[in-house]
């Protein structure tokens, strides 16, 4: 139960919550909620930890909330710090505004331009940081999870962190690894822990379920693949998270792109960012999903 309040504080909703391996079903949750007056109070409180760090879902366009962000950005602020704060956008809300709001999108490229520019802190590798991280991933968590935790560092400085340590790298790696071949129950059929493993990695690499079939040698064909993900709930789940995983890192390395642009680099910059948004909106929506925005 105390896993479900800290997955719930960090902004996971419980039908969310409910599909994440080794995870009761929503219902159950609820059942459980009714039954036990402190887990309900805990669970509540969650909740509420949850709404302040999480925009809602179908949140509009507001102009106050934008302009209170577009000056942050203007004094220098980082907006890969931004999008985690409570209150404003989040990387969903930021792309749909940019998408939606031309004069937005106009008045966030011309801030990008004119900010000051200041040093920008990076974090240094800790070992036992590390460690922590590496336990979590092997226990079960996946990586968004465990980099959601405010206590841990985020996407950005864990991929950076990979890039710098190799022995890390492949300890993490070897970790999601294992932790998927355990969510990986298959049997009789050639959707195999090995094969999900390769399946997943491909697409965080930036791959959808169409283009793997049709350019991955070794892989099975897209009628196939598609099959799996309607009739294997571990291997549903496993590609819904790596499609989210990999939406989440093009639409950081966006803002990271965007984070080093200078006054030289602006109009480059700008045609680059707007290259990774294009491709997002070319790999939604997903499996399962239907028509959808994202956010």
């Amino acid at each position: 139960m105390t896993r479900i309040c800290q997955l719930v504080s960090y902004g996971y909703r419980l039908t969310k919550v409910g599909t994440m391996a080794g995870m009761p079903a929503a219902s159950t949750i609820c059942g459980w909620a009714r039954d036990n007056a402190t887990f309900a109070a805990q669970l509540k409180e969650a909740q509420a930890e949850g709404r302040r760090v999480r925009p809602p879902l179908r949140t509009v366009f507001d102009p106050a909330v934008a302009e209170a962000f577009l000056g942050q950005v203007r004094q220098g602020r980082l907006v890969n710090q931004l999008l985690r704060e409570p209150g404003g956008p989040n990387w969903q809300a930021l792309h749909r505004w940019l998408r939606d709001e031309p004069a937005f999108a106009a008045a966030y490229a011309e801030a990008l331009r004119r900010r000051p520019r200041r040093p920008r802190p990076r974090r240094p590798f800790d070992q036992a940081v590390a460690d922590r991280i590496f336990l979590r991933v092997l226990g079960g968590e996946r990586v968004a999870q465990v980099t959601a935790d405010p206590a841990l560092p985020g996407a950005v400085v864990l991929r950076r962190w990979r890039r710098e340590q190799p022995a890390f790298h492949q300890a993490l790696r070897d970790a999601m690894i294992v932790a998927l071949r355990r969510r990986m129950r298959s049997r009789g059929t050639r959707c195999t822990p090995a094969m999900a493993a390769a399946v997943v990695a491909r697409i965080r690499a930036g791959e959808s379920l169409n283009s793997l079939a049709r350019r991955g040698r070794g892989f099975p064909t897209v009628q196939t693949l598609y099959r799996w993900f309607h009739t294997q709930p571990d291997f549903a789940r496993a590609v819904s998270q790596a499609y989210e995983d990999r939406d989440q890192a093009l639409m950081e390395k966006a803002v990271e792109i965007a984070d080093g642009a200078t006054p030289e680099t602006a109009a480059r910059v700008e045609r680059r960012v707007k290259a990774i948004w294009k491709r997002l909106g070319q790999l939604t929506p997903h499996p399962g999903d239907g028509p959808r925005l994202l956010g």
